[in-house]
């Protein structure tokens, strides 16, 4: 049985609410996968698994493996891989494996993460289950891994693991500087909007249109300075909400100045129109349907009225690994609405709803999730994140055993 869970990228925090002590180390496990490419806590053999992790090459995963079981490991390993920006994350506990991929597709994922089962053994070992998610499509063969351990030899190892992270650091820095340019552009909008409020606001005496005005000019300022030396992805989505208080701070301006009703401030979403961030403000409510349930979403006046219309607003689109993503499922550290895993949606306005499918992006995705854990004697494989255009299907695997006994 599945369970579809309407959930956009999860921050880490909410991941790791079922355990706290993790929620203390979430900076600590991300820090650990950059350096090294895992984290293995006390009840796991780590026995050759730097040389696995380092012959393995890109093709390795970021190796996540816990001592306890958490509510879904798919979900972990999302937020995980929305930190790293790159690669693949598997996340083992003692009943359960989650993984997520920005390089393999679903079912490449799904071939990988089987193949991690089978090689974890009664033993657990890592360094096999390593060797069988590179061995894939694409991969490596898991036999050579292991093998090849010994024939390299120490300076062989130690060159592969140099080239293996300056592959890692150079895909990073260029997803980081991918994001920060669309942020970039996104802020020259805003000051161009700014300017042309400028002149009516410097005529005016409203007291509190100048108030909001100067609010979002202080903000847009703060989000201007900062985004030149933002070290992450996460700081470059801190900015992006940001940028988006500065969007609904000029539209208020306006409404103030025009003598409009001022928009309710969002609290539960963010404030950037849904279709487009780069529109006005999402001020006007909307509910979209998925598969996997509904959830309120914000649009500008000109897309609700389109909505409205027979000519719907198609979404814009914003680059995340080269590729034309759509904007709703483009991240939120690219200025995009962060809905990586929906691809097929609908928009109730009005009663009547307009369809939608933005499923021809091949940036990240975050896909439904399955169940997380299918009970004594069985593996629950959870779905992947993953560039493809198709959903994820959660899958039970029955072992005859647990994971780990």
């Amino acid at each position: 049985m599945r369970r579809l869970i309407l959930l956009p990228v999860l921050a880490l925090a909410g991941v790791f609410a079922a355990a706290p002590a993790l929620a203390q180390d979430a900076d600590a496990i991300g820090q650990a996968l950059l350096d090294d490419g895992f984290y293995v806590e006390s009840d796991y053999s780590q026995s050759g698994l730097s040389e696995a992790m380092d012959r393995a090459g890109a093709d390795a995963p970021f190796l996540v493996a816990l001592n306890d079981n958490i509510s879904d490991p798919s979900a972990l390993a999302d937020s995980l891989l929305a930190r790293i920006g790159f690669g693949s994350v598997v996340v083992l506990t003692p009943d359960s494996i989650g993984g997520a991929s920005f390089d393999f597709d679903s079912s490449g994922v799904d071939v990988r993460l089987d193949r991690v089962v089978d090689a974890l053994g009664a033993n657990d070992d890592l360094a096999a289950a390593v060797a069988a998610f590179a061995d894939g499509p694409g991969g490596i063969n898991g036999a050579a891994v292991l093998l090849g351990v010994g024939v390299l030899g120490v300076g062989g190892i130690a060159l592969a693991s140099a080239r293996s992270r300056r592959r890692m650091e150079d895909r990073a820095i260029a997803r980081l500087e991918e994001a920060r340019t669309e942020l970039a552009r996104q802020v020259d909008l805003v000051a161009n909007d700014i300017v042309e409020l400028s002149s009516a606001i410097e005529i005016s005496e409203d007291a509190s249109a100048e108030s909001l005005f100067r609010t979002a000019s202080a903000t847009y300022t703060t989000v201007e300075e900062a985004l030149r030396d933002a070290p992450d992805l996460e700081s470059l989505e801190k900015l992006s909400d940001q940028l988006d208080e500065a969007r609904w701070e000029l539209d208020a301006a306006e409404a103030t100045l025009n003598g409009d009703e001022v928009p309710e401030r969002p609290t539960d979403r963010t404030m950037a129109c849904f279709f487009d961030p780069t529109h006005r403000a999402g001020i006007e409510d909307v509910e979209i349907e998925t598969a996997a349930g509904n959830q309120t979403v914000g649009v500008c006046r000109d897309c609700a009225r389109r909505l409205r219309s027979s000519t719907p607003p198609q979404p814009a689109s914003i680059p995340v690994d080269g590729h034309a993503v759509p904007a709703p499922q483009a991240p939120r550290h690219s200025g995009g609405g962060g809905f990586e895993w929906m691809d097929i949606f609908s928009v109730i306005v009005d009663g009547s709803k307009v369809p939608y499918s933005v499923g021809g992006g091949r940036g990240p995705r975050s896909p439904r999730r399955g169940s997380v854990l299918g009970g004594s004697g069985r593996v629950t494989r959870s779905a992947s994140r993953s560039s493809t255009t198709k959903t994820s299907r959660g899958k039970t695997i029955s072992r005859g055993r647990s994971r780990r006994r």
